[in-house]
């Protein structure tokens, strides 16, 4: 798989203040640009343009969101992550099972929006 080209265009100091504005300042433009940036992975995960993504097409969302802090070096590729694709996908199912708060076995914008933002402090946090 390909990974997307990183449109944030962003030194790497300028990435981790722009992550940090983002998460602690939702009135600010560092925000709004992430909301965008977020919301164009998931229409772009949402195969069948039905303003939700399946389990079948979370995996493909992850690889893209995850390619941002991996083009600066902040996130571990997948061969480092999982020793194999099983292991990988039951991470990604436990992730999918997190958000899909209704078990609806799809998941909305929103409850991608939330997870994100809250992963995202997360991981600045530390």
């Amino acid at each position: 798989m390909s990974c997307p080209v990183n449109t944030f265009n962003k030194s790497k100091e300028d990435f981790i203040w722009f992550i940090k504005k983002a998460t602690s300042d939702r009135k600010s433009d560092a925000h709004s640009e992430l909301y965008q940036a977020l919301l164009k992975m998931f229409v772009d995960a949402d195969t069948n343009y039905d303003g939700l993504v399946s389990k079948e097409s979370f995996s493909k969302l992850i690889d893209i969101a995850a390619s941002i802090p991996r083009a600066y070096g902040y996130a571990p590729v997948d061969t480092e992550l999982y020793k194999t694709e099983e292991e990988k996908n039951a991470a990604r199912t436990k992730m999918f099972e997190s958000m899909d708060l209704k078990k609806t076995g799809v998941i909305t914008f929103d409850e991608w929006y939330r997870f994100s933002m809250e992963h995202i402090a997360a991981k600045t946090a530390t």
